[in-house]
């Protein structure tokens, strides 16, 4: 009987719950990597969407797009590309950027004390130039800053 006891191999009840245990902690380890990479990504994306619609309302100004001069109108939850020299929110040319969940525009520091930014006819000027910071909701340190010229140059660091 004792030589039937001394072969028998197997797994034991502790070497699973090590096992489990091991797969638990990794786990919750990557499932932090994917969602710290997911919110980073949110940030640069929507500082990317804040410059690209700036960008495109620059352009639309400059190339007499409509023969009116195009802005950008800002609020908590989203973008808006619109013409004319000032923002309406029912005009049906308008187009909305929505701003991810996962980030907040914590400031938005234009001359004039706006959140629109709006691109004078034939020259491309803006008189609404300044900052704009992009931050994670989760994770205030996490930031863009979208910076705005007075002759309409977009940059984000």
């Amino acid at each position: 009987m004792k030589k039937f006891l001394k072969n028998k191999k197997g797994i034991s009840a502790i070497e699973i719950l090590i096992a489990i245990a091991t797969i638990g902690v990794l786990a919750a380890i990557a499932v932090g990597s994917i969602s710290s990479y997911r919110n980073q990504q949110a940030l640069k994306d929507t500082a990317d969407d804040v410059v690209s619609l700036i960008n495109r309302a620059h352009s639309n100004t400059l190339a007499g797009d409509s023969q009116l001069s195009w802005g950008v109108h800002f609020t908590s939850s989203a973008m808006t590309l619109f013409s004319g020299s000032s923002y309406s929110s029912g005009a049906s040319g308008n187009v909305v950027v929505p701003i991810s969940s996962a980030v907040t525009l914590s400031s938005i520091s234009l001359n004039g004390a706006g959140s629109d930014i709006i691109f004078n006819r034939l020259y491309g000027d803006t008189n609404q130039y300044g900052t704009i910071t992009v931050q994670l909701s989760s994770d205030a340190t996490k930031t863009r800053t979208i910076t705005i010229t007075k002759p309409g140059v977009v940059s984000a660091n």
